[in-house]
């Protein structure tokens, strides 16, 4: 008899070509679940209890069958790329390019296994990673003389040759300045000589990073100038933007080639928007030792996700769950689909209390009503549900509802402006950030209000205060919640690992 041990176990998740449709070919990934709650479909049976003296009810019939997945993992940066798709019913926005595989350095360029679609304009700044020779790793400035099929750097004369493989990478991850061309005006925002910020791919709403590491790269006031914004507005020569790190003064950027990094965006779309997409996945469940020494393979379908809550308790590691709300799961076969599993490629966790770039609740202003929490956890909500038609087991449609993005948090209790926020209904709005060396996500609740407001007054620590809120659309964003990956940005800690 064959037994199957839970660490034996492996799971993967692949996009289906619709709801329910198993793509023919096509590339699973490997998830690593600390927890698996549910994987299977849950049969309802009705029996038939007729009036009758023996008192015996008879033989029952099939008449429901309800099927979902449901894990724990660990929050990493291929995780999150993986489901927010799906937890948002919407497409990143990929202005910027990613080369995943097969990129090799010959002549002192780079060269990709595909062609692009353009050339890469002088200025580009790239993010590079996964290759043998070190001095092919790192950041490079995109030089004059690239084309769609190589990517000419100005350090070309230092890079080695070496053939691609399936860990090489490149990313296009943000845009070097002229000298003294970027400036900040006295609003605090960003303005331009030479450069046409329209041609930088940046969207309404989503974050950039202002300046890098190198003192060459940002402004001289030091922080001042220096981290994370929101764009408002995109003009040629300006960029209007808010939520800043910190109140920016105004700086002409005297002889510096400043660094605006950016990244993918995605954000909670209308349903008649080009963005919006509903994501659907297929689950592999593979049992080594099955069936007298088999391997058996179950295959769960149709699976739209319902909720994707990201902890992030104090002291720990975020984790990710995730809910999906499915259409059936396949019977156990020894026959393995023909797709091509692949191990995620960041496998980096994001540490609560050592990878938080921002995690702050404010108005207008870069000051924040509170900025030192204690937990938090956001939790992405489709109220998805499924349909049933006679003749058929199981739902023949699975409907999506109202997108909601919602936030319990407790923080230290230091302003009596958050309990005024509470009673009042006021609108605030939320934004953190979590950064490793894998990249660097940015969640921004552009609108929201507070509920909740109980407080803790255990002995010996702070006093504290417990937060719920929900998100809504808000009516200059036109978003619930947007968030930015950015491969890479200004970070001692990975770069130091370069």
């Amino acid at each position: 008899m064959g037994a199957v041990n839970t660490n034996s176990i492996s799971l993967a998740a692949i996009r289906e070509d619709a709801l329910g449709q198993l793509p023919a070919t096509g590339t699973a990934e490997y998830l690593e679940p600390n927890d698996i709650s549910a994987y299977g479909a849950e049969i309802s049976t009705t029996a038939r209890n007729p009036i009758s003296k023996n008192r015996m009810n008879k033989k029952g019939t099939i008449t429901d069958l309800t099927s979902s997945v449901a894990f724990t993992q660990d929050t990493t940066a291929s995780m999150l790329l993986q489901f927010l798709e799906g937890g948002i019913y919407a497409k990143w926005q990929r202005h910027h390019s990613w080369l995943r595989t097969q990129i090799s350095v010959a002549g002192g360029k780079f060269v990709p296994s595909v062609p692009m679609s353009g050339a890469l304009i002088k200025g580009t700044i790239i993010y590079c990673r996964g290759f043998v020779s070190n001095a092919n790793n790192g950041l490079k400035i995109v030089d004059a003389g690239s084309t769609a099929t190589e990517i000419a750097t100005t350090d070309s004369a230092s890079l080695v040759a070496e053939a691609g493989s399936a860990g090489t990478s490149v990313f296009v991850v943000g845009h070097q300045a002229p000298a003294d061309d970027i400036q900040i005006d006295a609003a605090g925002n960003i303005t331009s000589i030479v450069t046409d910020f329209t041609t930088l791919g940046l969207e309404i709403g989503q974050g950039i990073f202002l300046g890098g590491l190198d003192p060459a790269t940002r402004f001289a006031t030091g922080d001042d100038n220096y981290g994370l914004c929101r764009v408002r507005k995109v003009d040629a020569h300006l960029l209007t933007v808010d939520k800043r790190s910190t109140a920016w003064t105004a700086n002409l950027g005297a002889g510096k080639t400043v660094h605006i990094y950016a990244g993918w965006f995605i954000k909670d779309v209308s349903v008649d928007d080009p963005q919006f997409k509903e994501h659907s996945f297929a689950f592999e469940a593979a049992y080594p030792g099955i069936d007298n020494g088999s391997e058996g393979y179950e295959y769960a379908v149709g699976n739209s996700i319902n909720t994707m809550e990201i902890s992030l308790p104090l002291s720990n590691k975020s984790e990710t769950s995730i809910t999906t709300f499915g259409m059936d799961v396949h019977p156990i076969t020894t026959v393995r689909k023909p797709w091509t599993l692949e191990q995620p490629l960041f496998l980096e966790g994001y540490a609560t209390s050592n990878d938080f770039l921002r995690l702050r609740v404010e108005r207008a202003d870069e000051l924040g009503l509170s900025t030192l929490f204690k937990e938090c956890t956001l939790t992405l909500g489709n109220n998805a549900g499924g349909e049933n038609v006679l003749g058929h087991l199981g739902p023949k449609f699975v409907n999506y509802g109202n997108f909601d993005a919602s936030l319990a948090f407790t923080c230290i209790f230091t302003s009596p402006e958050i309990t005024k926020m509470i009673r009042n209904n006021c609108t605030v709005t939320m934004d953190f950030a979590l950064a490793n060396s894998d990249g660097t996500f940015y969640f921004d609740v552009p609108a929201m209000t507070l509920g909740d407001g109980a407080k803790d007054f255990a002995v010996n620590e702070k006093v504290k205060i417990g937060l719920s809120s929900t998100g809504h659309g808000d009516p200059a964003f036109g978003y619930t919640i947007g968030i930015t990956f950015f491969p890479y940005i200004p970070n001692p800690k990975s770069d130091a690992c370069i």
